[in-house]
């Protein structure tokens, strides 16, 4: 049975939900969802095989989406550029 760690990380005052598999030390394999997607799009069979070629696995909840922090558009509405720093603060 996979083994993962569920973990909330916060970007500024955003909670992003992720959920990883496998070995930190590891080289990390980010995976990213489509638009509106949760990480439930990435099968834990998916993550399996990926852990087993060796990687650390991180799927997350985009930031409005799933798990992760709702967000008021009109008082905080963003771009990808806010996305990209999202997965850069997951990553580090």
């Amino acid at each position: 049975m996979l083994k993962f760690i569920i973990k909330d990380i916060f970007n500024k005052n955003i909670k992003l939900h992720t959920e990883a598999f496998g070995k930190p030390s590891d080289p990390a394999c980010l995976l990213i969802a489509g638009k509106m997607s949760t990480a439930r799009f990435w099968t834990d069979e998916f993550c399996e095989y990926l852990t087993n070629q060796v990687y650390f696995v991180i799927k997350y909840d985009h930031r409005d989406v799933g798990q992760s922090s709702e967000i008021d558009w009109e008082k905080e509405a963003y771009d990808m550029s806010v996305l990209a720093k999202d997965a850069i603060e997951i990553l580090n």
